[in-house]
């Protein structure tokens, strides 16, 4: 028995090792690892497609390499750069997809199909919209960012995403989002400064269609709404008249007309429902610790009576932001917010098209209550 045995695991072995020995053998010098590709529109409904890749080669200090290629399809375009290169291109874990503005306007989703097709690119990559081209960006003098450009812009996200600058959405989360009705999209917005990328915006797509803009601290807003946040820094511009009579008088000038002030969210949460389907009325509440950090004017808080001052003061600031962007994104007719599927689960089977939210949504109303707690603060005697 024992003899069959070994004889049974000496013929594996045999021909594990001579099937081994008929797959092809990639030398890695003659391959060209994909990191990040980027895609733009040019004249004649042509595609170029920009790769950064890592190409592994003694005769050359750097790994990483930007080739192009043109086509009428993103294959056409893939195809065109292998023939500019001298090693053949392999699909290794791209960690980024950066669409140029031509392209995300007219709409992202039939190259995300051709990515969900293809079983070896992966479904967790950043997905990304360039102000300009993909190509300029990708194109950055790695001398000035230390790295490949592939490397920068995924790490940058990441970084930004941590503090909610950023809504990072990885191809899995956008595909959720653009399936589900009732809430839309967002993407960050790269541009060109001073030789260095830098996220510009938030872009605001209508279902893969970029349509419009929102600054970054537009953007936490949005989080506000959607998610809970911690540890992060929000600045506030508050009237001063209010706190007048709080004002230390050793200071001998004031700027009575504008109070700096910089908090942080130690923690937020948020509830949103339909309170009247008829009139498309919605309330969001929405509660926030914060800590105040820093002050312009040297307001002195003795007594609690200061302190709920400047939380109403936060309060309403907060609420008219909210509002003017409930406004901005309604004249975009895009619901990043997700005030749509609130709407569909009071409907019938819980249907509700795209066609009809976007009839509705510039008619919503969002009544938004806003409860700010400032934990601890400093007193100035």
């Amino acid at each position: 028995m024992n003899g069959k045995t070994t004889h049974f695991k000496l013929t594996l072995i045999l021909l594990t090792a001579f099937l081994c020995s008929c797959v092809e053998n990639n030398q890695i010098e003659k391959v060209g690892i994909i990191n990040a590709r980027g895609l733009d529109a040019l004249k004649n409904d042509l595609l170029e497609s920009t790769l950064v890749i890592y190409q592994f080669s003694s005769e050359s200090d750097s790994i990483s390499k930007i080739r192009s290629g043109t086509g009428y399809t993103i294959k056409g375009s893939l195809e065109d750069t292998e023939h500019n290169t001298s090693f053949r291109l392999v699909p290794g874990k791209v960690r980024l997809e950066m669409y140029g503005r031509k392209v995300a306007e007219k709409g992202i989703m039939p190259y995300l199909d051709t990515i969900i097709r293809d079983a070896q690119m992966s479904d967790v990559m950043y997905l990304t919209i360039s102000d300009t081209t993909a190509k300029e960006i990708f194109s950055t003098d790695t001398k000035t960012i230390s790295k490949d450009i592939g490397q920068f812009l995924f790490e940058l996200i990441e970084n930004q995403s941590k503090s909610h600058t950023v809504q990072r959405k990885n191809l899995q989360d956008f595909l959720r989002i653009f399936y589900e009705v009732g809430q839309d999209n967002v993407l960050p917005i790269f541009e060109m400064h001073q030789g260095v990328p830098r996220q510009k915006n938030i872009g605001i797509l209508q279902d893969d269609q970029l349509v419009g803009e929102i600054g970054n601290d537009e953007s936490l807003l949005i989080n506000l709404v959607n998610s809970k946040i911690k540890r992060h820094l929000m600045e506030f511009r508050l009237p001063l008249e209010p706190f007048i009579n709080y004002l230390d008088k050793r200071i001998e000038q004031h700027q009575y007309e504008v109070l700096h002030t910089a908090f942080r969210i130690e923690k937020s949460r948020s509830k949103n429902k339909l309170i009247d389907q008829q009139n498309l009325i919605f309330q969001t509440d929405i509660k926030i610790k914060m800590r105040l950090l820093e002050q312009s004017e040297g307001i002195i808080i003795r007594n609690d009576d200061v302190l709920h001052l400047l939380e109403k003061e936060v309060e309403k600031n907060i609420k008219s932001k909210l509002e003017t962007l409930l406004s901005k994104l309604q004249e975009f007719n895009a619901d990043p917010f997700g005030y749509g599927r609130y709407y569909r689960i009071h409907q019938k089977d819980g249907e509700l098209s795209k066609e009809q939210w976007r009839e509705m949504f510039p008619d919503i109303k969002v009544n938004f209550n806003v409860d700010v707690d400032i934990m601890r603060y400093g007193i100035i005697e």
